[in-house]
Protein backbone atom coordinates (compact mmCIF):
# COMPACT_ATOMS: atom_id res chain seq x y z
CA UNK A 1 0.00 0.00 0.00
CA UNK A 2 1.31 3.56 -0.98
CA UNK A 3 1.58 6.25 1.79
CA UNK A 4 -0.43 9.03 1.87
CA UNK A 5 1.10 12.30 0.11
CA UNK A 6 0.93 14.85 3.16
CA UNK A 7 -0.19 18.46 2.37
CA UNK A 8 3.58 19.83 2.94
CA UNK A 9 4.55 17.12 0.12
CA UNK A 10 2.42 18.86 -2.60
CA UNK A 11 3.66 22.13 -0.87
CA UNK A 12 7.37 20.73 -1.77
CA UNK A 13 6.21 20.19 -5.74
CA UNK A 14 4.54 23.29 -5.49
CA UNK A 15 7.09 25.26 -4.89
CA UNK A 16 9.55 23.44 -7.08
CA UNK A 17 6.95 24.58 -9.28
CA UNK A 18 7.87 28.22 -8.69
CA UNK A 19 4.35 28.88 -6.88
CA UNK A 20 4.49 31.32 -3.55
CA UNK A 21 2.52 31.63 -0.72
CA UNK A 22 -0.91 34.08 -0.94
CA UNK A 23 -2.78 35.12 2.19
CA UNK A 24 -5.34 32.76 3.06
CA UNK A 25 -8.20 32.27 5.14
CA UNK A 26 -7.47 30.65 8.43
CA UNK A 27 -6.85 26.61 7.90
CA UNK A 28 -6.08 27.03 4.25
CA UNK A 29 -3.13 26.90 2.17
CA UNK A 30 -2.96 28.92 -0.63
CA UNK A 31 -0.67 29.07 -3.73
CA UNK A 32 -0.40 31.16 -6.92
CA UNK A 33 1.67 30.60 -10.02
CA UNK A 34 2.33 33.81 -11.63
CA UNK A 35 3.04 33.48 -14.97
CA UNK A 36 0.45 31.47 -15.41
CA UNK A 37 -2.31 32.25 -13.20
CA UNK A 38 -3.00 29.24 -11.80
CA UNK A 39 -4.17 29.92 -8.30
CA UNK A 40 -4.44 26.12 -5.83
CA UNK A 41 -6.13 26.35 -2.68
CA UNK A 42 -6.41 23.54 0.27
CA UNK A 43 -8.27 23.75 3.57
CA UNK A 44 -5.51 22.60 5.28
CA UNK A 45 -3.60 24.28 8.30
CA UNK A 46 -0.98 21.67 9.48
CA UNK A 47 1.72 20.33 6.58
CA UNK A 48 1.90 16.83 8.03
CA UNK A 49 -1.59 16.00 7.43
CA UNK A 50 -2.11 13.61 4.93
CA UNK A 51 -3.83 15.36 2.29
CA UNK A 52 -7.51 14.63 1.25
CA UNK A 53 -7.75 12.70 -2.03
CA UNK A 54 -9.85 15.15 -3.50
CA UNK A 55 -7.12 17.60 -3.12
CA UNK A 56 -4.41 15.72 -4.53
CA UNK A 57 -6.01 15.16 -7.65
CA UNK A 58 -7.15 18.37 -7.94
CA UNK A 59 -3.58 19.34 -7.92
CA UNK A 60 -2.24 17.08 -9.99
CA UNK A 61 -5.00 17.94 -13.15
CA UNK A 62 -4.48 21.60 -12.76
CA UNK A 63 -0.84 21.34 -12.91
CA UNK A 64 -1.05 19.12 -16.13
CA UNK A 65 -4.41 20.98 -17.47
CA UNK A 66 -1.36 24.30 -17.36
CA UNK A 67 0.97 22.72 -18.60
CA UNK A 68 3.28 22.93 -15.61
CA UNK A 69 3.73 18.91 -15.03
CA UNK A 70 1.77 16.26 -16.33
CA UNK A 71 0.03 13.75 -14.68
CA UNK A 72 2.69 11.05 -15.33
CA UNK A 73 5.39 13.00 -13.76
CA UNK A 74 3.08 13.73 -11.19
CA UNK A 75 2.78 10.14 -10.29
CA UNK A 76 6.72 9.68 -10.63
CA UNK A 77 7.09 12.30 -8.53
CA UNK A 78 4.86 10.65 -5.88
CA UNK A 79 5.76 6.91 -6.89
CA UNK A 80 7.98 4.69 -4.34
CA UNK A 81 11.17 6.91 -4.29
CA UNK A 82 11.14 9.40 -1.52
CA UNK A 83 9.44 12.77 -2.96
CA UNK A 84 11.83 14.95 -1.55
CA UNK A 85 14.75 12.94 -3.48
CA UNK A 86 13.15 13.25 -6.88
CA UNK A 87 12.84 16.35 -8.51
CA UNK A 88 11.04 17.96 -11.03
CA UNK A 89 13.61 19.05 -13.22
CA UNK A 90 15.26 15.43 -13.49
CA UNK A 91 11.43 13.95 -14.27
CA UNK A 92 11.35 17.00 -16.48
CA UNK A 93 14.66 15.44 -18.41
CA UNK A 94 12.99 11.49 -18.72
Amino acid sequence: MQPRITYGQLQRLLRELRFVDRPSKPRCKAFEHSSTGLLIVWTADRLSQPAREADVISTRIHLDRHGLLDAADFEKYFGTASPGKRRVAQLRSK
